[in-house]
């Protein structure tokens, strides 16, 4: 009996402290979004319209009039972006997507990059990073959440597939 109450002690501890841990993972994961984000264009933003690397004319702006759109600025030199990528891509079936890809060379190098990476979601190239500085852009990559052309959501670095579905359902609140 006093195996169990034990075990039961050591099992309340643990949580104890992992809830504690995922507090503070969670406090300093929202200090730093915020630190980053700071610079970041809020409310109505800067228009966003270019050519992709395809030659296809996007209007994001009147895109997220009917729905709610992720617009994802990376790089093919980010580290974290090659995780977040991915998950990406796969929520641009069912989630419209465009994508703002900075300094990362020509079209015809942003085509392979995607290509070898099965990458389907649309590219802007932001060559010389204009568009990034004229969105305050500075971390990659940041995921950008508009609807009726609002942002409605901001994150930067690293986040999920399902953090991102999830905020473009908060988006229609």
């Amino acid at each position: 009996m006093a195996t169990k109450t034990r075990s039961a002690r050591k099992i309340r501890n643990w949580l104890g402290e992992a809830i504690k841990i995922l507090g503070f993972i969670m406090v300093l994961t929202t200090g730093l979004d915020y630190w980053r984000d700071k610079d970041i264009a809020t409310g109505i933003p800067p228009q966003m319209e270019g050519k992709t690397t395809t030659g296809e004319f996007i209007d994001v702006t009147a895109l997220s009039q009917q729905q709610p759109v992720v617009l994802y600025f990376w790089a093919t030199w980010c580290p974290i972006c090659k995780f977040v990528s991915p998950g990406v891509n796969w929520l641009s079936e069912d989630v419209t997507t465009v994508s703002v890809a900075s300094t990362s060379g020509y079209d015809r190098t942003l085509n392979a990059y995607r290509h070898h990476h099965d990458f389907q979601f649309p590219v802007i190239n932001d060559q010389a990073g204009h568009l990034t500085q004229q969105w305050g852009i500075n971390v990659f990559p940041t995921v950008v959440i508009l609807y009726q052309g609002e942002i409605k959501s901001l994150t930067t670095g690293f986040t999920t597939p399902m953090g991102i579905w999830l905020r473009t359902q908060l988006a229609y609140l």
